[in-house]
């Protein structure tokens, strides 16, 4: 399903990619010594920042819905921000045709 990002009053259409950018964060931070791996926030971390529900933060990861608010998406990249990693919308969103 494609879902529309109103990003500045440009509607674009979008997928989530959250799930795979967590992953990769996870391979990425497990090949460091202990010492060293930053803290990976975890679904419920990010939804609490991004001021919404759990459930209503899965919807949106799991591309359930057809439109989200960019807070919701700049909660998460806020949450891992503030963990040390350089997130950016470009790393979460994958833009497709329409």
């Amino acid at each position: 399903m494609v879902l529309y990002v109103n990003i500045r009053t440009i509607m674009m259409p979008v997928n989530v990619d959250l799930i795979n950018y967590i992953d990769r964060l996870r391979e990425s931070e497990a090949k460091k010594p202990l010492s060293e791996r930053r803290y990976i926030p975890t679904y419920t971390d990010m939804a609490k920042v991004a001021g919404v529900t759990r459930q209503g933060f899965s919807g949106v990861i799991n591309n359930h819905t057809v439109a989200i608010n960019r807070s919701v998406i700049y909660g998460a990249i806020k949450s891992l921000r503030e963990c040390g990693f350089d997130t950016d919308f470009n790393d979460v969103l994958i833009y497709t045709d329409d």
